[in-house]
């Protein structure tokens, strides 16, 4: 059971979101005994009289060696957060564009029936000049840790560590959240009665402060 998905086997494992109308390519090579794989897509854009905006471009390169599993991965977004103009001119999208540099990198390493995994995602916002709206740039960090113990085929034990680092600069709405960090910890119990009957319980506990 993999509370942590930072490492997959397609960049949309650990980035953003699923995408539609986009390109993929995906190649694997074998070196020795290790397997890289490098995989690339472009989403274009669905804005009428702006080809770029709403387009995303995808990087993943990933590495196995037996029991050693590594993960990067970048993507960068651009969208607009307000509606287009009702005259029809969109001449002067890119000056309401937003764009999102979202990073991820991660590993997973397995010693007998424990796996450990690290990882850490930055997602990143900067406004294009940001005319008539509220929101400055934005970082979230977050830093990823997570151990399995296999007890039997069927059942495991996680115990998961999460942190959540928010920076916003510039931001005047209310609703928008300002700088603050947030810490989630989680025991997980899993049972796998059958291929498709699994069950499982979860205690969390998080903290919030600055």
């Amino acid at each position: 059971y993999d509370l942590l998905s930072v490492t997959g086997s397609s960049p949309t494992d650990i980035l953003p979101q699923r995408i539609d109308n986009s390109a993929y390519y995906s190649h694997k090579w074998t070196i020795g005994e290790s397997e890289i794989t490098t995989d690339l897509a472009y989403a274009f854009g669905g804005t009428p009289g702006n080809f770029s905006t709403g387009s995303q471009k995808e990087l993943g390169v990933f590495y196995h060696l037996h029991n050693l599993d590594l993960a990067v991965a970048v993507n960068h977004s651009t969208f607009m957060p307000v509606a287009p103009p009702s005259s029809g001119n969109y001449s002067n999208l890119d000056e309401k564009t937003l764009n999102a540099n979202h990073f991820t990198v991660g590993g997973s390493y397995v010693i007998g029936p424990i796996q450990v995994a690290l990882g850490y995602v930055l997602q990143q916002i900067d406004p294009a000049n940001a005319l008539n709206m509220p929101l400055g740039k934005y970082k979230h960090h977050m830093f990823l840790s997570n151990i399995v113990y296999t007890i039997t085929p069927a059942f495991s034990m996680a115990l998961s560590y999460y942190r959540h680092q928010l920076n916003a600069e510039n931001t005047s709405a209310a609703s928008i959240p300002r700088d603050g960090r947030a810490d989630l910890f989680a025991l997980l119990a899993d049972y796998k009665f059958s291929q498709r009957t699994d069950v499982y319980a979860q205690y969390d506990y998080s903290h919030t402060g600055k």
